[in-house]
């Protein structure tokens, strides 16, 4: 899935993460909408 070649740990570590968090809460936000549609408050 990385394909950014060879970058320092410590940057590498932050751009995925984020990148993580990111793609994580827009795939729950979709689940969430499509296993409960009716549960949004």
């Amino acid at each position: 899935m990385n394909g950014h070649g060879e970058r320092s740990p410590d940057d590498l570590s932050s751009v995925d993460e984020t990148e993580t968090r990111r793609r994580y809460a827009d795939a729950v936000a979709r689940m969430t909408e499509r296993h409960d549609p009716g549960d949004h408050v």
